[in-house]
């Protein structure tokens, strides 16, 4: 597996979800990207770590986004291009079958702003 770093991007979507992945090509309406991994944060005693996954696993590499589902887009930080280049090095050869795996479901919190504090339990 290939990659281009310098055409790496951040994408934040819609529906909340961050993903890192290669822009292919783009037009008007649509964005081509492929090895897209989406950013998981996860808490534990009140530390964050991110942590990425497989964003549509048992696709080709290669997905449209389209631009009306994309709410911003940046380059990523040089730690999230290091991060990304470690995660896709696992998932092209893995040794071990659960480097495939999405990480378990995590409860929405208000630290991860999920939830208007209304909604939220305290914990």
């Amino acid at each position: 597996m290939e990659f281009d770093v310098e055409s790496l991007c951040v994408f934040k979507l819609m529906n909340g979800e961050v993903i890192v992945c290669e822009i292919v090509s783009e037009d008007e309406t649509q964005v081509v990207v492929r090895y897209a991994i989406r950013a998981v944060e996860m808490f534990a005693d009140e530390e964050a770590e991110v942590r990425f996954a497989p964003w549509i696993p048992y696709s080709d590499s290669t997905i449209i986004l389209y631009r009306h589902g994309i709410l911003a887009v940046a380059p990523p930080v040089d730690t999230t291009k290091q991060m990304y280049l470690n995660r896709m090095t696992e998932l092209d050869a893995p040794e071990d079958p659960t480097l495939l795996e999405d990480p378990p479901p995590l409860r929405p919190s208000c630290k991860s702003g999920a939830f208007r504090k209304s909604r939220c339990r305290n914990t």
